[in-house]
């Protein structure tokens, strides 16, 4: 009976170190989701930031040409805002301070083969 009881112990702790090298590696795999993620959102981030910038350029030139054009036509008090520059924007990170671990594409791929041959 003793015997019985301890082959169960024992398989009862097989299952639980499998489940948690089951779940191990899926968080290594969850952490390579994060990164890629991580870095297409940065690629968007920098190509909308390009865009603005271009867009705020070409803005810039179009209202000097404007003054130059018509401002000594137009009283200065018609509207307030027409010498404003043009808009400018910025981007922050508001949540997710915390960083992805940087754990190698190798190490995550092994896992991916892991998990997947399940």
């Amino acid at each position: 009976a003793k015997i019985n009881e301890r082959m169960s112990e024992l398989r009862s702790l097989g299952d639980f170190y499998s489940g948690y090298l089951s779940a191990y590696d899926n968080l290594l795999v969850e952490i390579g989701r994060r990164q890629f993620m991580e870095q297409e959102m940065e690629k968007v981030l920098q190509d909308a930031m390009r865009k603005l910038d271009t867009l705020h350029d070409e803005d810039s030139i179009k209202r000097e040409a404007f003054k130059r054009d018509y401002g000594d036509f137009l009283p200065v008090d018609i509207w307030p805002g027409l010498v404003n520059p043009p808009l400018r924007f910025e981007t922050a990170q508001i949540n997710g301070t915390e960083k992805v671990p940087d754990i190698s594409k190798s190490v995550i791929q092994r896992a991916i083969h892991r998990v997947e041959g399940k």
